[in-house]
């Protein structure tokens, strides 16, 4: 998407900033779950 933007600016929209924003909000919250998941199990691990 971003590189979508580079090459043509006329794409800049702010429906289109907005979906790049959820986008990314999307993956910053899926990968702190995900790191949230690993430090869980990691310490599940240990304990037992």
């Amino acid at each position: 998407m971003l590189s979508r933007f580079l090459v043509s600016p006329t794409l800049f929209t702010e429906e289109a900033v907005a979906v790049a924003k959820a986008a990314t909000n999307a993956k910053i919250a899926t990968c702190s779950i995900a790191i949230f998941q690993a430090m869980v199990v990691s310490a599940l691990g240990l304990l037992s």
